[in-house]
Parts: C-alpha cells; sequence; structure tokens
C-alpha cells in the first residue's frame, strides 16, 4: 500500500490483534525529525490540550499526531468539533531522531502518561498518519503482552506499513485530489477485514476545515461514544 500527501482519513476498529512488523525508514521521517527544533520552538510540550466541542468533560480521549511541519496547528478545525477530549503529538526536542519506530514509541509513551488505560484512539494527519499507525501497531503488541481489549485508530496519509491489520475499515478520501490513486488508497492489499470507503467534498488541505472537518469530528465523535 501507499498513501501519499492526498487527504484520506482512515479510520479502524478492531480487538485483540498481534502483529509482528518492521517498518521501513521513510525519508519522510528524516524530514520530519530534522525540522523538530522548529517545532520546539513553537511549541513547549510534546502533549497539548486542543479546544474540543466537550471542553471540561471527562470525555475518552483523541490524540492527533502532528503532519510533516511538527505540530498539530492544521488539526484544530477537526479537534473543535470532537464531543470528547482531544490531545495533539507535537514533535519536540526530545524527540527520538532515529526512524519510524522510534519516534512512535516515544509518543506511546507519552499517550499512557495521560491515558494509562485502552481503548485508545489516534488520529494522523499526512506524515502524522504513518505515526499513528505505527503507534497503534505498538499499542497492539503491548495489549497482546497485557491481556486482550478493544481500540480504536483514525489515521491520515502518508504510509507504508509493513503489516496486515484484520480490523473493520473506513477511508475518507478528499474529492479534490491533486494526484491519481485507486480508490482504496491500496489499503486491501493490507487490510483483511470489511473495507468501505467515504468521499468529502475537499482537497489535501481543506479536508481539515469546513464540512469536511465537521464529518470528521462527527466520526470521530461516533467512535467515542461506543
Amino acid at each position: 500500500m501507499r498513501l501519499d500527501t492526498a487527504g484520506p482519513l482512515l479510520t479502524l476498529s478492531y480487538n485483540d490483534i498481534r502483529l509482528q512488523v518492521e517498518l521501513p525508514v521513510s525519508p519522510m521521517v528524516s524530514q520530519v525529525l530534522s525540522a523538530c527544533w522548529v517545532a520546539d520552538r513553537v511549541c513547549a510540550q510534546v502533549v497539548v490540550k486542543l479546544p474540543s466541542a466537550a471542553e471540561g468533560s471527562k470525555a475518552r480521549p483523541v490524540f492527533m499526531v502532528h503532519p510533516i511541519e511538527g505540530v498539530v496547528d492544521v488539526l484544530r478545525g477537526v479537534a473543535r468539533g470532537v464531543r470528547g477530549a482531544v490531545y495533539g503529538l507535537q514533535c519536540g526536542a526530545q524527540a527520538p531522531q532515529d526512524g519510524m519506530t522510534q519516534l512512535a514509541a516515544y509518543y506511546v509513551q507519552q499517550v499512557r502518561l495521560v491515558q494509562p488505560l485502552p481503548p485508545y484512539t489516534l488520529l494522523g494527519y499526512s506524515f502524522g498518519a504513518g505515526v499513528a499507525f505505527e503507534m497503534a501497531l505498538q499499542l497492539e503488541q503491548l495489549a497482546a503482552a497485557a491481556g486482550a481489549f478493544y481500540r480504536k485508530l483514525v489515521a491520515a496519509d502518508t504510509y507504508r506499513p509493513g503489516g496486515t491489520l484484520r480490523a473493520p475499515v473506513t477511508l475518507f478520501t478528499a474529492r479534490d485530489n491533486y494526484v491519481t490513486l485507486d480508490e482504496d488508497y491500496g489499503l486491501r492489499a493490507v487490510c483483511s477485514g470489511a473495507l468501505s470507503t467515504r468521499q468529502l467534498a475537499a482537497n489535501h488541505r481543506s479536508i481539515l476545515a469546513g464540512d469536511a472537518a465537521a464529518a470528521i469530528a462527527d466520526h470521530l465523535s461516533e467512535l467515542l461514544a461506543h
């Protein structure tokens, strides 16, 4: 599978699944890690609370992973519509620079400081999709070691996974895409469970604003409600 910067939102819901995965280090990883010093100057925290539609509630949180810029500012529009707590993961100076697996492991540690126990809900946009997917695989392996649990994952584009997921999958894509990809973005090759798609009237950037962002936020809220 190849998910380039084309703006889909990928939703997976699954029970205890154990995956053994080795992921190739993409040039994109080096690019974002080398830019971590920029993000560190912008934000003092790796985990930042984002305003949402459930501000002040004790609802289970969503964790949103930054795009290539290393900060989560572009995800604030989606966060505002989520009926649950929202935290953004940002790339600061302490982030590992060894590759995707190490960066994801660092973020998993940060997530578990905020929410020690599952179920977890993750969202990644653009470069953050690869990080979020690898985080899900690592959380899945932790679950297999600790006992079965139920978890949900939401991720976005830019990722070449090295494993297969048995979870039901819903793929959100941008209608006004500037690259031509298969309808399922190649997901069928790495997903053995049910796969459905939903197209939003947006492009790679505007999928995070307006009606498209509201649709994504509603979907996240539905996940949190179950």
